[in-house]
């Protein structure tokens, strides 16, 4: 989705290699997940495509849109600020009670550590859109999915089968081929856009 979406919109051109690696993405994700997608009604696996075309849209949007200038840095932390903004807002509309009553002080220990687990990713995660563009940052998903499944073997006692095995490889492969040289090439195409605006 993202790919498509940004080819659409002139910020990436359409290579071989790099639609190689997404359908090589795609299907190691589709690999891993098939065994679990079998047991979810199909409308509801129909509905949840709404999420990851969101974030196919927040990924090219932030790239179109970039401020001129701003670092990583600057964005991601204003980011958070507005999502933080609008819980709040949520909860006196829903007159929820506040996120800390009631928590003992290690809940609250563990909420604030994943306060800053967060804020850590964000940063990570805009460096990368900035340096790398949308296309290669929505891998991130893939290499999540891959991870999860790999803990949930570690962890959880899942037993692993050729088909997980498969998926990360072709996920590995995904990221090789969408890779190599953007990291160099991105950040002066971004430029230029800005230049054009």
């Amino acid at each position: 989705m993202t790919l498509l979406i940004a080819v659409t919109w002139g910020l990436e051109r359409l290579q071989s290699r790099t639609l190689i690696g997404m359908c090589a993405g795609l299907l190691g994700v589709g690999a891993i997940m098939i065994e679990h997608v079998a047991r979810v009604a199909s409308a509801w696996i129909l509905f949840s495509l709404l999420a990851p075309a969101a974030i196919a849209f927040g990924n090219v949007l932030r790239t179109r849109f970039w401020p001129m200038g701003a670092s990583a840095m600057d964005v991601a932390p204003l980011m958070l600020l507005n999502a933080g903004a609008m819980q709040a807002i949520f909860l006196l509309m829903t007159a929820a009670p506040p996120a800390f009553a009631g928590l003992s002080a290690n809940a609250a220990s563990l909420v604030i550590a994943e306060v800053l687990v967060a804020s850590a990713y964000y940063g990570l995660y805009f460096t990368l859109q900035h340096a790398a563009g949308p296309v290669y940052l929505s891998l991130v998903g893939h290499v999540a999915l891959a991870f999860g499944a790999g803990m949930g073997v570690l962890l959880l006692g899942e037993q692993i089968s050729s088909r997980m095995l498969i998926g990360a490889a072709l996920i590995v492969a995904s990221i090789a081929l969408v890779g190599g040289r953007r990291m160099q090439v991105v950040p002066s195409s971004l430029q230029k856009n800005h230049l054009r605006r």
